[in-house]
């Protein structure tokens, strides 16, 4: 299982005795790095607010935001970045299914779409 705890930027995977195995970013105080956007230069999630795992391993977030959905190694390394701006949707949820199809939501005051793609083409 993978959980994200957006009010201070950490993802954690927890094995079936709920230990957590794996923890990806680290305890923050809100709002520290956004005057220097340093997430976007890092790469790394700076506000998760949902998390997906495929049939692989892989981690996928959507980091609200940089509007962007971020894949990890199932270690919590980084692979990549995809910028969700090119699809003209901003990401709020994700989930993928067994045959890698990649849904994600955005779920605005005025805007409630969903964009499917499978997660190899995605990223």
């Amino acid at each position: 299982m993978v959980i994200t705890t957006n009010s201070n930027q950490n993802i954690f995977k927890i094995n079936s005795d709920g230990k957590i195995v794996t923890s990806i970013g680290k305890l923050k105080k809100y709002g520290e790095d956004i005057i220097n956007n340093k997430a976007a230069k890092n790469k790394t999630a700076w506000k998760p607010v949902s998390v997906a795992l495929d049939k692989h391993g892989y981690i996928y977030v959507v980091d609200r935001v940089n509007n962007a959905i971020i894949k990890f190694t199932a270690e919590g390394k980084l692979v990549s970045q995809v910028d969700m701006e090119k699809y003209n949707i901003r990401a709020s949820k994700i989930r993928i299914d067994l045959n890698n199809n990649c849904y994600i939501w955005e779920d605005l005051y005025d805007s409630k779409r969903l964009l499917s793609v499978n997660i190899n083409e995605l990223f």
